[in-house]
């Protein structure tokens, strides 16, 4: 999900297969265009007992807040009373976040079509449709895009996606299957083959922010 405030700043709100139904929130820092770690306020947290699931440790931050909301919902409610919510934007995944000229932009997948059943049992999406999701004007960027930047990011967002590309939620389509053992959930000793993942620069902004990405997929390998 992603939500827009009055004034445009933006926050992505993430549930990973592994992790659902808890949330996290990634904020994109309207100043700066950095992405930033939405934590949870003490006073949502249902104490350490509740935030410990099959063993794992607590999330731990500044001030002893969690970075896991209970759920997608409670993420949204925190927003709203902070009133950082104007609109929601439900989305089959989030695809990565660019910077486009002097926004900041995240672009997510709103409509998906399951496109075929893997023999490990796991299932494959088709994109259908997308949509970019901007800032207003970051106020102190880090530096000014060059003439040619900004003409990369005017093709980024006309670079034609919509039934093209595909991804999984569970399964990595980024090595063959040639060099796969299907009795380990498509585990493969192979690096990644990046000439399939046409996202990887704008993915890694949130990868980033998220951190160890094998504690929390955010779904954008297609």
């Amino acid at each position: 999900m992603v939500t827009e405030s009055e004034s445009s700043e933006i926050h992505l709100i993430l549930v990973s297969p592994g992790r659902a139904p808890r949330a996290r929130v990634v904020r994109v820092c309207p100043t700066s265009g950095a992405l930033l770690n939405v934590r949870v306020p003490s006073s949502s947290s249902r104490g350490k007992d509740d935030a410990k699931r099959g063993g794992e440790e607590e999330e731990e931050g500044e001030g002893q807040h969690r970075l896991f909301f209970e759920s997608d919902a409670d993420a949204l409610n925190h927003l709203k009373e902070l009133g950082k919510v104007k609109t929601a934007t439900r989305c089959a995944c989030v695809l990565g976040v660019s910077r486009l000229g002097d926004h900041v932009g995240a672009l997510v997948a709103t409509k998906v079509q399951k496109a075929m059943r893997l023999p490990t049992g796991d299932d494959v999406f088709r994109i259908c449709e997308t949509r970019w999701i901007k800032t207003t004007s970051i106020s102190s960027p880090v530096r000014q895009l060059t003439e040619q930047e900004k003409e990369h990011a005017r093709a980024l967002m006309d670079f034609p996606i919509d039934g093209l590309h595909f991804y999984s939620e569970t399964f990595d389509l980024t090595k063959s299957l040639a060099f796969r053992d299907l009795r380990s959930s498509g585990a493969s000793t192979r690096p990644e083959e990046s000439e399939w993942v046409w996202n990887q620069a704008i993915a890694k902004p949130l990868r980033d922010a998220l951190g160890d990405e094998r504690r929390f997929e955010d779904t954008s390998r297609l």
